[in-house]
């Protein structure tokens, strides 16, 4: 009982991780569009995935990886000249990386790292 209980905790953190570097994987897909200007193809991969990210069971878990899209989300819509609609979503940013204590995202954000992907 105990090595399938075992068994089953590896084959579950495995699957986890595989999940988050797919989705770093998209993210940084998206950084790609951005870069060169797909913003439609951009906006609809952000949309998409953010969604993803926003129904997963754990969100705390997820929760640096929602801020990085959701911001490049914000990116997408300041770089159209929405900037009415980028400025809410940048301010949302912020404040989920202050209260979650996530300070490397947090400058990333506030120097508007725009051109380079996320590290």
């Amino acid at each position: 009982m105990k090595r399938i209980s075992f068994l089953f905790l590896m084959l579950s953190s495995h699957f986890m991780m595989a999940q988050e570097i797919t989705s770093d994987k998209k993210i940084k897909e998206i950084d790609n569009l951005i870069e060169y200007n797909s913003f439609d193809l951009a906006e609809k991969k952000a949309n998409s995935l953010f969604r993803l990210l926003s129904e997963k069971s754990d969100n705390k878990k997820h929760l640096k990886q929602r801020l990085k899209v959701r911001f490049q989300q914000g990116l997408i819509k300041d770089d159209q000249f929405d900037h009415r609609g980028a400025l809410p979503i940048f301010l949302q940013v912020l404040k989920g990386t202050d209260e979650n204590k996530l300070y490397k995202l947090s400058c990333e954000v506030r120097i508007k790292k725009r051109r380079l992907p996320f590290t």
